[in-house]
């Protein structure tokens, strides 16, 4: 995983900006290709749903383009059609957590501009995100249970073993997952929420080293809203109540978080 971080680092410092931003619109197209194919192939039965990939993989491949394509694109008219389109392919495809993100967008990029200070925004969403995730992980409720799809029990019996004791809970079991999940059904569910997940391996320390890092990457002050910044609001809302193989949790939002950084990086270089 460090050589693909460092790999990508080393790519994304060397490349010019107007390049990176024409890569990454080819990409996202690419991407919503793949998340419609695979939709229709659901739809029409060939395959059956969770088959070759889970709903919420679909949806995040899914999402891009239409984050990109509803910033960039500042007509109101242009923006109600892709957002009402985005919102019913992504209610399709039976993506909560990335619907949830996509109709919340709006909301956070009004504030966001209005706010002016976007790492301040950013790091009040994982903190409520994360506060959010901490009361039904610790308040069992079958209320909390039916609407979270069993991520609760997920999230409960993961938070257990990671803070079984102080020096776990510092530095990690080392591990992905639990021994025991409690329920046979979820054995070997992975935890369904990124920050959980890289608390259980590594440790406190090691969320805390990750939250700076997002953080980082993020403009303390501008008067606009980027696609980057879209991207950034989708990925972290998704590591809040999904994870998928570890590869895919980490290196690939690692990779925008990455982006991002360049991206405003390069934006103060100009301004100045």
């Amino acid at each position: 995983m460090l050589v693909i971080f460092f790999s990508t680092l080393l790519i994304i410092i060397n490349i010019n900006r107007a390049i990176i931003l024409s890569v990454l619109f080819r990409f996202y197209l690419v991407a919503f290709a793949v998340g419609i194919l695979f939709l229709g192939l659901t739809l029409f039965g060939i395959i059956r749903p969770n088959e070759i990939l889970n709903e919420n993989t679909i949806g995040f491949l899914l999402a891009p383009f239409l984050i990109n394509f509803f910033i960039t694109y500042k007509q109101w008219r242009i923006r109600i059609m892709t957002f009402t389109i985005g919102s019913v392919l992504l209610f399709i495809s039976d993506a909560k957590t990335t619907l949830i993100a996509f109709v919340l967008l709006p909301l956070f990029m009004f504030m966001q501009i209005k706010v002016k200070k976007p790492r301040l925004m950013f790091f009040s969403l994982i903190i409520f995100g994360l506060i959010l995730v901490s009361i039904p992980t610790y308040i069992h409720s079958t209320v909390f249970t039916s609407i979270l799809s069993y991520r609760d029990v997920l999230w409960s019996a993961y938070m257990k073993s990671a803070s079984k004791d102080i020096f776990t809970f510092i530095c990690g079991v080392g591990s992905w997952g639990p021994d025991t999940i409690g329920i046979p059904r979820f054995e070997g569910f992975k935890a369904h929420n990124t920050f959980i997940s890289l608390l259980h391996l590594n440790g406190i320390i090691a969320v805390i080293l990750y939250i700076n890092f997002i953080l980082f990457g993020i403009k303390k002050n501008s008067n606009s809203f980027s696609v980057s910044d879209g991207l950034l609001f989708l990925t972290i809302t998704f590591q809040l109540a999904e994870s998928n193989v570890p590869l895919f949790s980490f290196v690939f939002p690692t990779f925008v978080f990455m982006v991002n950084l360049f991206l405003n990086q390069d934006e103060n270089n100009r301004s100045n």
